[in-house]
């Protein structure tokens, strides 16, 4: 069931990629990034890792096209290459499909990972119920048939969709107003859970 937003499905190009764990980590950083600039180095001193090891993988997410080299500069003698996320990515789609389980697991507890950082960062900083009207949250457990899981899935694509849409139109008008914008996250949520015991 494809979002009009195909062009940021994972592609085969993507899928080989993914399946080094080190990899989907950096792309997960990177996911926390937004736009922001991040270095081989700067992941390497983070998780202490060797600096040329973490260089070949950034190599190879470039390579791929999954990121993308925006600047270098010069750090106590040697040349550093900052790198950013290239594209939003949608985790599905048939090169998805195909991945192995493990590496779909890896990739969904990563990304999971990175948008529970995001909720506990916003209640730390009590920016959560800045906008009490308009914020969400919302959850419920349920059981559905074949017809209610698809009116379900298809709504959360379309929710998908609006959002990065959203965003899209967002930074084309604030890269013209000049306007700093607000800091916001979103995520969406469907899945098979397990038979209650």
């Amino acid at each position: 069931m494809p979002t009009s937003a195909s062009r940021d499905f994972v592609d085969s190009e993507m899928a080989k990629a993914l399946t080094h764990p080190l990899r989907v980590d950096i792309l997960g950083e990177f996911s926390k990034l937004g736009r922001g600039l991040m270095s081989a180095s700067d992941y390497a001193h983070r998780h202490n890792l060797n600096v040329s090891f973490v260089s070949h993988h950034f190599r190879a997410l470039e390579k791929r096209g999954l990121i993308e080299e925006v600047k270098q500069q010069t750090v106590r003698g040697a040349v550093e290459y900052l790198y950013r996320l290239k594209r939003k990515y949608i985790f599905e789609g048939d090169d998805w499909d195909r991945l192995a389980l493990p590496v779909r697991l890896g990739v969904s507890g990563r990304t999971l990972k990175n948008l529970f950082g995001a909720i506990t960062e916003a209640v730390d900083a009590e920016t959560f119920e800045e906008r009490p009207t308009e914020r969400a949250l919302a959850w419920d457990k349920m059981v559905l048939d074949e017809e209610g899981w698809q009116k379900v899935a298809v709504y959360f694509r379309n929710g998908i969709d609006v959002a990065m849409e959203a965003g899209e139109e967002s930074e084309e008008r604030l890269a013209k107003s000049g306007e700093k914008g607000m800091s916001a996250a979103w995520g969406l949520l469907l899945f098979q859970s397990p038979e209650p015991k």
